[in-house]
């Protein structure tokens, strides 16, 4: 068994302050440093803070919830297994002879929580020896790992397993991990398929904010449990139907509209829904808008992992943790030796408690506590910062003085 994931705790001396956190990475000054990946690519801004020498240890509490914790999916049992395939493949130059079953890996729908994984099968089905040189998975999503090295006979295949990490976005998504085999020029791919969704799905999941700054969605319950719409954006929900939005049904249709916030310039990424569906406190539906466009600043090196995290419900006072990181482009391994971390409300306290790094990814963790205010909807924000750039984390949820 062959772990995608081989964490290593680096350790670490932490200066923390109220809106700023730093940490020295002086464990990573001769490692290769490949951080965390996804597609999400949200926006970069500048977040102002005062920098305090408040000098803490590094570790945190294992016990308090941690949102972006699950390890991807593992390949397993990584070994050429004897089939039975052994006719001659017809391949363009470049293409060795290998067939891929599944062509695509259905995983069906996932909890962006959870992800997914399967098995795939390399068969070879030509006459010579195949053996893998590298493999590359597009954005750090379809996770496969210790293929690198490992043969396939003729008329034998190997299996092993890939998958799609936890993520926060929801919706269909596809990824593809290239595989190299020695001798050729030409990735042989894979694909993996899966929706996200939570226990209420809504459809579509993308509100696209272009033409019209209205219109509407359809909330169904995955698991035919009946749930009522609580509010929408910390409002009472419109219906589009006649289903009154505040009575039990498995199915309902809202409207929304972001006219105000479009003429005010404060459209938010995110359009958020509360259920009493005890499975899907918080859903939401990203807003696509020319005010939402992720900023890609010329001159960055890496793609951020994550664009927010769906917290659900937390009380004043409460504490949780925060675990995301970037991916560098093209393989890059620049060496920073801090990494900052910023509020951007005063509804939020955020420290940076450690690291976690492989030979390919590093993760940092944020401790976050809800700072005592208003109930209702939360959504605030952090920026960590790293390499001369910033990422924005959306925490989204509601407060309540449940415990």
């Amino acid at each position: 068994m062959a772990p995608t994931l081989r964490l290593i705790k680096e350790s670490v001396e932490l200066m923390y302050t109220r809106t700023q956190t730093q940490i020295g990475l002086t464990g990573l000054a001769t490692a290769a440093i490949l951080l965390l990946s996804g597609c999400g690519d949200p926006e970069v801004q500048s977040a102002n803070g005062t920098e305090n020498d408040v000098t803490t240890s590094g570790g945190y509490d294992t016990d308090l919830p941690i949102f972006g914790g699950g390890e991807p999916p593992r390949v397993e049992d990584v070994q050429p297994v004897r089939g039975e395939r052994s006719s001659a493949a017809s391949n363009p130059p470049g293409w060795p002879a290998v067939e891929v079953e599944p062509a695509r890996l259905q995983l069906g729908v996932l909890d962006p929580d959870e992800g997914g994984r399967g098995m795939v099968r390399l068969h070879n089905v030509g006459d010579q020896q195949l053996q893998i040189a590298s493999t590359r998975a597009s954005c750090g999503c379809a996770v496969s790992d210790s293929l690198e090295g490992q043969s396939i006979a003729p008329g034998e295949f190997l299996e092993f397993e890939m998958g799609m990490n936890p993520r926060g976005g929801l919706g269909q998504r596809q990824e593809r991990l290239g595989i190299i085999f020695d001798g050729y020029d030409q990735f042989v791919d894979v694909f993996v398929e899966a929706e996200f969704s939570r226990a209420v799905q809504i459809s579509p999941p993308f509100l696209t904010a272009v033409q019209n700054m209205t219109g509407s969605v359809t909330l169904e319950s995955r698991d035919g449990r009946p749930f009522r719409v609580l509010s929408v954006q910390g409002k009472s929900p419109v219906s589009a139907t006649n289903q009154p939005p505040d009575e039990p049904s498995t199915r309902h249709e809202i409207r929304w509209d972001i006219a105000e916030e479009d003429e005010t310039n404060t459209v938010p990424w995110f359009w958020v829904v509360e259920t009493d569906h005890p499975e899907a406190p918080v859903i939401d539906a990203r807003i696509r808008h020319m005010s939402t466009r992720p900023d890609r600043p010329q001159g960055r090196p890496w793609v951020p992992h994550d664009q927010r995290f769906l917290i659900d419900r937390v009380s004043n006072g409460d504490t949780f943790l925060v675990r995301t990181g970037v991916e560098f482009h093209g393989g890059q391994t620049p060496q920073p030796n801090t990494m900052a971390a910023t509020t951007h409300s005063d509804r939020l306290e955020v420290e940076l408690v450690d690291v976690e790094r492989d030979d390919q990814h590093v993760y940092g963790i944020f401790k976050i506590t809800v700072q005592e205010g208003e109930t209702g909807l939360f959504y605030e924000s952090f920026s960590f910062r790293i390499a001369g750039f910033e990422n924005e984390v959306r925490l989204i949820g509601l407060i309540d003085d449940e415990s």
